[in-house]
């Protein structure tokens, strides 16, 4: 099940000690299971260097949702990805339907 394909990718991302580039590009990932997986690359600020995550939508019109709340969450994580990340030097962001508002805080955080 999806699920079960995203647990298991965590674990491996959390056994991975030399893990430079992550691209899960178009995995058609829902908010919730991308915010799972930015979780955990906040434990791995000292190896990620490319990240792409493009084409996996988030969903910011309803507040009340938890696709919103989640949505929000990877926005904070990505921003903290940016500001920590040691090695970081390239990330992808396409098609994820961030507002512009969110996309200018981003910019801001890299600057």
């Amino acid at each position: 099940s999806r699920i079960t394909t995203i647990y298991n990718l965590i674990d491996v991302l959390s056994s991975k000690k030399h893990l430079q580039f992550l691209d899960i590009s178009w995995s058609s990932l829902s908010p919730r299971s991308l915010s799972k997986i930015t979780g955990q690359l906040l434990l791995m600020l000292t190896q990620i260097r490319d990240l792409n995550l493009s084409y996996n939508q988030l969903k910011f019109m309803n507040e009340k949702s938890d696709d919103f709340k989640f949505s929000v969450a990877i926005h904070n994580d990505l921003k903290t990805l940016i500001r920590q990340g040691k090695l970081l030097n390239h990330v992808n962001f396409s098609g994820m339907n961030f507002p512009q508002e969110k996309l200018t805080d981003l910019a801001y955080t890299m600057g």
